[in-house]
């Protein structure tokens, strides 16, 4: 893929700014990161959502009828577990398409 960066020229303090700022950027860990840093894994993703799920609907299943409240926070957390799971199926299916197809090198004017 052709990145606009790569015709432009820059002084050796610019270079040293822009390596500090992505230094500074990569140690930066948020919480809202953690799906992104998840997706990284797909494969590792994939098998902790499908464990997720399994125990969130075990969860549900024994104790929705003791307890209304419990119930409703299994039944979030099937929700939010399943959600995982197909995100984590997604980026498994991206990757391996990635693999499949290769890298694509594009033309500057394209």
């Amino acid at each position: 893929m052709w990145v606009s960066r790569d015709d432009v020229i820059l002084s050796e303090a610019e270079r040293r700014v822009l390596a500090e700022l992505e230094a500074a950027a990569a140690k930066r860990r948020r919480a809202r990161d953690l799906w992104a840093r998840l997706r990284g894994h797909p494969h590792s993703f994939l098998v902790v959502s499908a464990v997720m799920v399994t125990l969130s609907l075990c969860f549900t299943t024994m104790v929705f009828a003791a307890s209304l409240g419990a119930g409703v926070v299994g039944a979030v957390m099937v929700l939010v577990s399943l959600a995982a799971l197909f995100d984590s199926a997604e980026a498994v299916a991206e990757r391996a398409d990635r693999k499949r197809r290769g890298p694509r090198r594009t033309a500057p004017g394209a």
